[in-house]
């Protein structure tokens, strides 16, 4: 069976400034990348600019493969990705992050939407692997911070 779309939301509050988040999102991200990597890879080349690349690497010993394309950058706090990100083909993908800073932390929001031919035994993997990237980013976030 297959689904048109998907929509995975998560929330994570982070015990750290959304400084040092943003840092771990886009200056560490091998550190937390492995966890949205279908094929386990822990390279990425996040280019954090408007119109940056996200390139996944160290594929098979092979050159770097093309997941997105920054399509919204702002260092307050938001980071939008599009492009394939090794989804099926015929499926493109958003992903979002936002952050928001309070006294207590940062709350990190993660939104990814998949268009197109989607299997929905898929539909479980994306939700649990974009919740282990949240965890794994408060995670190192706040490590650094401490």
């Amino acid at each position: 069976m297959s689904v048109t779309s998907l929509q995975v939301r998560h929330e994570v509050l982070i015990a750290a400034p959304s400084a040092a988040v943003w840092r771990t999102l886009t200056q560490e991200s091998s550190s937390w990348w492995s966890t949205v990597s279908r094929r386990g890879s822990r390279d990425v080349v996040l280019e954090a600019f408007l119109g940056g690349r996200v390139l996944e690497g160290g594929v098979l010993g092979g050159r770097p493969r093309p997941w997105g394309t920054v399509t919204a950058l702002c260092p307050a706090g938001l980071l939008e990705v599009s492009g394939p990100m090794d989804l099926p083909r015929g499926v493109s993908g958003a992903l979002e992050i936002d952050l928001d800073e309070s006294g207590g932390g940062t709350l990190m929001r993660v939104a990814h939407r998949a268009s197109g031919p989607w299997e929905i035994t898929r539909w479980a993997m994306s939700t649990s692997c974009w919740r282990a990237m949240a965890e794994r980013v408060r995670e190192v976030s706040e490590e650094r911070a401490a």
